[in-house]
């Protein structure tokens, strides 16, 4: 419910303002800039992250996260190099603080992903493994999303069988988490189609789309990554085959399709060890 989180949130920044209080304005702007986020109002999300971390700095607050929040929005919109500065920073900020989130090494690890630096993104999630291990039981959502994450990575470093062993961790979790239903799905999705599983793709695309109609859209970096996977299941299916998949797509639930693409690709991966 945004909307209300929206309206709370207004009117908690107003008290704090009342209360001449900078703590409380810079944390609730960078509140509202994360559901910004999720409403896919860039724009909007970016100066609410800047206005939180000038109110902190006037304030002698060295705030890290609104650092961590403009980093995500750089990514989401496909700026890497302004995404990692930005990341690199608030990940300074906590090492001097002795303070790791684990956030922020799993967003700097996307990032780095996508560059290629695959070995620090690999060194990175294992810095976020043993925080969040260290702290939430396997099936708590932090924990199931750091194993997302990983798996992209495990797929990006040529390790199917690693991939779709984090894919199948991170699933008791997710299905309570409805914010990362679309990341994950176009995780799996780039992972059948690295085994040219191309209409496991379609059927994973069509749920995608159901996502984004309910629940949010995907971001700008992440359509590039839909539409890539559309088209080269699209030309490997021709476009009835596709469409009839992509159908079949719009009917799953989440679960259930997740569920049957970590199945499928285990399969495939158990086929080719043979």
């Amino acid at each position: 419910d945004q909307e209300s989180a929206y309206r709370y949130l207004k009117q908690s920044n107003a008290i704090y303002r009342t209360l001449h209080d900078p703590d409380g304005i810079s944390y609730t702007l960078l509140m509202l800039s994360l559901v910004d986020l999720y409403k896919t109002d860039y724009q909007q999300a970016r100066a609410h992250a800047k206005d939180s971390l000038a109110v902190a700095q006037r304030a002698g607050i060295r705030s890290a996260y609104p650092l961590g929040v403009l980093g995500i929005i750089a990514y989401a919109e496909g700026d890497l190099s302004l995404a990692r500065s930005l990341h690199e920073q608030r990940l300074t900020i906590e090492r001097q603080r002795g303070e790791v989130l684990y956030d922020t090494l799993t967003e700097l690890a996307k990032v780095l992903t996508r560059q290629g630096d695959l070995a620090k993104a690999h060194s990175l999630l294992e810095e976020a493994s043993l925080i969040v291990t260290g702290t939430k039981n396997d099936k708590d959502v932090v924990t199931c999303e750091c194993y997302m994450i990983f798996g992209n990575l495990a797929k990006a470093e040529g390790d199917p069988a690693r991939a779709v062993q984090l894919y199948r961790k991170c699933l008791p979790g997710l299905q309570f988490f409805k914010a990362v239903w679309g990341e994950c799905l176009l995780y799996l999705a780039g992972l059948a189609d690295a085994m040219g599983e191309y209409e496991l793709v379609a059927r994973l695309l069509g749920t995608i789309e159901t996502v984004e109609k309910t629940l949010q859209p995907l971001h700008p970096i992440e359509g590039c990554d839909r539409d890539r996977l559309a088209e080269a299941a699209g030309t490997q299916l021709g476009a009835g085959c596709f469409n009839i998949a992509l159908a079949q797509g719009h009917e799953q639930e989440f679960a259930q399709a997740a569920e049957e693409a970590v199945s499928i690709i285990e399969e495939v991966v158990r086929m080719q060890e043979q």
